[in-house]
């Protein structure tokens, strides 16, 4: 057995079975031949040709069944052989895929649908899957066309089909009675329009011969006087003939409404003049035989002389889909004709109804059964499309294909095996898969209806590499945060909370293909809003903002009763959040815009630590040591000596009181000066400017001594400087040189091997002696293409510039956050100010709002409610969104995040009915 020889340890899913012995199942192809392929993924939907990731050195051992997100769990490469007994196969894969725990690749790939081993029952398959859309657009025409409710499940139970080729007859006698049906209803609806058609134009005969015998005979291109075509047309209405009736005739028909204009002119040019029309649109409308849809008709008359003429009109109505019909002359005849018409009418529309009523019996039976008939036939094409991606063993014995399971759920997977291949003597069975050491392994995340859409966002920008640490763990603290801190507002974020509420309380009743693309976006999303409000409303307590009103929620000012109290630290300060005066303050713009710039700042320069940290935790969990020293070390050095000893700056700041007794100066340099009295009197600090601090900083200068914010502030800073500048080569030179001289060592290597005389090869009796095999690394040189210095430095140089210009850039970038906070904020106070409350707006002589009276109000309060739904609510909204989510992905996520992964395509048996439509 050639997975004995492979010394291949197998998990047999169930009791022990003898792999070895013949196998006495039914062959369910010819084909024998083995395949030797790349492993694939198993289905072409799922393919993807993104490069090859970095594979770890190491990996950790994931927790037994636990719910893993900080890392994608870990994958174990399998094998699962089948028995080709196709019953054993087919419940074996249904067992696996139950599981939603194995992805199959695919070991045919080089090899067409057309000769695969199943390709007789996949397309069986499609065949009843196409059956299945036809007899359901059957359903839905006839629910469309009827205005009483036609169908309605009457069983519970549906039936349990277990047999493809039942299926197949079912649904094929179905469409069968379906077409016959059809086609018979379409001759059935032709006859009947015929018939409407010729009841129609011997309705309207008798106005037709009076409108000819009206006309002038000059019309019709006679010379002689009138009583000659009068006489004609007086014969023919008597039923007798003459010389002259023979020039004169009446052509009657139907043609379509839309079209009459252009055919009374088509037969006006076509008989140059000599023609006499008149139309009359019926009361009736005709269906389409074909389309179902109703046709507007007309009946009209045509009146002419001579047989050329009558033909010409008869060409022309062809063109036209006109419909002629004959019309007796004589009234009598009329009258019968006109009788035999209607009961034709009536027996037509006895067949009609029923003929309906047996279609509209095979499609209540079909109606009953259409679930568990199309979820089988999925279901089947799943298993038959999953088992052509398994190969033939060389002994013709088992189907075998390579697959990823994670190594948490194996024992749940070897279940499934034993539970697909039940009482079976030949049993399917797990065993160990030779994979090479760069192979891609899939990324598997578990994720519930909380952490999906969070997920949802990361994947968008890129799937996680293998086991390296998700973003998506953070996203669901950071992302909501980053959106409150722009959209902080009490009762907006309120609004916001209620809806989400609205939309988990009512998740089992709604249905996002019912809501529209963009009703879905939201309900799909119904959690992540549910924690953008609640960060929304943390934020709108700090800002002390609802509806661009202060609120006293915790006490009244710490300013005093009239807000001008000054408060130099002696009262406590407000309990949380902006102390209310602040909102009728002379520079409330000025505090705000300091307060959330500065804020915004610290957020950022956090937020881009935290992905530092986490690229330096990658590092070390893949064991990539190079990259370790050269790379993360180097990035979080630079990182906090500058930009995060910039929001320690902005810290030590706020903890020093200047006012109403500024301190004394901290730096060395300070100025001591005697008074009249003779004490000694010391400088006193000045509260610094941080822009000017980090500018002096840089270009190595002191700062005043009024403000040094502690002692030995310019030496530390110098210390701080040069360190961030020193670690900037080697993070540009450190990687390429050391693979450098990595690739010189093994180069040498190789050329002293290669220059032993005990190497050459000695001629013996006609034979040579073989070199000693290389050492490993020195084989690797000969594999691997030669080392590029200049391509790897170029890389890294990109890299370097890329982090050192991204901290500025990025930093800069989180400032969004106190514009777009400060944006909100004041389109709440104009709409307030100018809307609801009105009293600094004047328009043609009245106050809007609470200014003009209670009148006045209501309507100024339904343009306040739409402004704030449409305005805050929808644009400010979407908007805040869309900012947090490029800081999220841009400035954190570059950070350390790789997204070179491919996502896990488990083979599994939910969301079958997803895109059935169109497929």
């Amino acid at each position: 057995d050639v997975y004995k020889r492979q010394g291949i340890n197998a998990e047999y899913g169930g009791a022990d079975c003898d792999r070895h012995a013949e196998c006495n199942c039914r062959s369910l192809s010819p084909s024998s031949d083995p395949m030797q392929s790349e492993p694939h993924l198993a289905t072409k939907l799922l393919e993807d040709d993104a490069e090859e990731p970095l594979t770890p050195t190491s990996r950790a051992h994931s927790q037994d069944g636990a719910w893993s997100v900080f890392r994608s769990e870990e994958m174990s490469p399998v094998r699962i052989c089948l028995p080709i007994d196709e019953a054993v196969a087919t419940s074996t894969i249904r067992a696996v895929a139950a599981t939603s725990m194995v992805q199959v690749n695919d070991r045919n790939a080089d090899m067409p649908e057309s000769a695969r081993r199943f390709k007789d029952q996949l397309k069986l398959c499609h065949d009843c899957l196409r059956y299945v859309r036809k007899l359901e657009d059957e359903v839905i025409r006839a629910d469309e066309e009827s205005a009483v409710q036609l169908f309605e499940r009457t069983i519970d139970q549906h039936s349990v089909y277990n047999d493809l080729n039942k299926a197949h007859e079912i649904l094929s006698s179905m469409v069968a009675d379906i077409d016959q049906s059809n086609f018979a209803t379409v001759s059935i609806i032709k006859n009947r329009n015929e018939a409407v058609e010729h009841a129609a134009v011997l309705l309207h005969a008798g106005e037709f011969v009076n409108f000819a015998i009206e006309q002038s005979p000059r019309s019709l291109g006679v010379p002689e006087d009138s009583s000659s075509l009068q006489t004609g047309l007086l014969d023919m209405e008597s039923g007798t003939t003459g010389q002259d009736a023979a020039m004169v005739r009446c052509v009657t028909g139907v043609c379509i409404t839309r079209t009459a204009e252009s055919f009374s002119r088509a037969l006006f040019r076509g008989l140059r003049g000599c023609v006499l029309m008149q139309m009359h649109h019926l009361d009736q409308e005709i269906t389409d035989p074909v389309t179902g849809q109703p046709i507007f008709k007309s009946a009209f008359a045509a009146v002419c002389t001579g047989e050329a003429s009558v033909d010409k009109i008869r060409h022309i109505a062809v063109a036209f889909s006109a419909h002629m019909y004959e019309c007796p002359t004589a009234q009598l005849d009329r009258e019968r004709e006109l009788a035999r018409c209607v009961e034709e009418i009536a027996a037509i529309d006895t067949v009609l109804n029923t003929s309906k009523v047996q279609k509209l019996e095979v499609l209540r039976s079909f109606y009953q059964q259409c679930i568990a008939l199309k979820h089988f036939c999925l279901q089947e094409r799943l298993v038959y499309h999953t088992l052509n991606c398994f190969e033939l063993s060389p002994e013709n014995t088992l189907l075998v294909a390579d697959c990823w399971i994670p190594s948490a759920a194996r024992q749940q997977v070897v279940l499934a095996l034993e539970e697909g291949s039940g009482a079976a003597t030949h049993r399917a069975f797990l065993e160990t898969w030779p994979i090479p050491d760069n192979a891609r392994y899939p990324t598997f995340i578990r994720t519930n209806k909380f952490t999906d859409q969070f997920q949802a966002i990361v994947d968008t920008y890129g799937v996680p590499s293998y086991r390296e640490a998700n973003p998506a763990f953070f996203a669901v603290a950071m992302f909501p945060f980053l959106f409150g801190v722009m959209f902080g507002d009490i009762v907006h974020g309120s609004l916001m909370l209620i809806f989400s509420l609205l939309l988990i309380g009512y998740e089992d009743k709604i249905k996002p293909n019912d809501i529209g693309e963009i009703g879905a976006y939201l309900y799909n999303g119904r959690y992540m809003i549910l924690v953008m409000s609640l960060c929304a409303i943390y934020m709108g307590f700090i800002y002390n903002e609802a509806l661009s009103l202060s609120l006293d929620l915790f006490g009244g000012s710490r300013f005093g009763s009239d807000f001008k109290d000054p408060n130099f630290g002696h009262s406590t300060p407000y309990p949380m959040g902006v102390d209310p005066a602040w909102r009728h303050s002379a520079n409330n713009i000025q505090f705000t815009n300091s307060l959330k710039m500065k804020m915004s700042v610290i957020l950022g320069v956090s937020q881009m630590t935290v992905g530092i940290l986490l690229k330096l935790i990658n590092n070390v969990f893949f064991k990539k040591w190079l990259e370790v020293i050269v790379e993360s070390i180097p990035e979080i050095i630079f990182m906090t000596f500058t930009f995060g000893y910039m929001c320690v700056l902005i810290f030590r700041k706020w903890s020093i009181q200047y006012l109403p007794f500024p301190p004394d100066c901290f730096g060395s340099g300070c100025v001591v000066s005697v008074d009249e009295t003779g004490s000694l009197i010391t400088q006193k600090a000045a509260p610094p400017m941080i822009i000017t601090t980090m500018i002096k900083m840089f270009n190595l200068e002191n700062v005043p001594p009024e403000d040094v914010m502690y002692a030995g502030q310019n030496s530390f800073q110098r210390f701080l400087v040069i360190a961030a500048v020193l670690v900037l080569p080697i993070l540009l030179l450190g990687k390429p040189l050391y693979l450098k001289r990595k690739a010189d060592q093994a180069q040498a290597q190789y050329s002293s091997v290669m220059s032993k005389e005990d190497n050459a090869a000695v001629e013996m009796d006609g034979y040579g002696v073989m070199p000693d095999p290389l050492p490993e690394e020195v084989g690797e040189v000969q594999e691997h293409d030669k080392f590029e210095f200049g391509e790897v430095f170029t890389h890294q140089a990109i890299h370097t510039i890329e982090f050192a210009l991204g901290c500025v850039s990025n930093t800069a970038s989180y400032l969004r956050l106190w514009a777009l906070s400060l944006a909100h904020s004041q389109l709440s106070e104009v709409f307030y100010e100018y809307i609801l409350s009105g009293y600094n707006l004047y328009l043609f002589g009245y106050y809007p709002g609470i200014a003009g009276g209670t009148a006045v109000l209501v309507c100024s309060y339904f343009a306040f409610f739409m402004a704030t739904v449409g305005i805050l609510m929808g644009m400010e909204s979407l908007s805040a969104f869309l900012h947090a989510l490029r800081l999220q992905w841009v400035e954190f996520q570059s950070k350390f995040y790789d997204a070179q992964g491919v996502a896990f395509a488990p083979l599994t048996l939910e969301g079958l009915d997803a895109g059935f439509r169109e497929d």
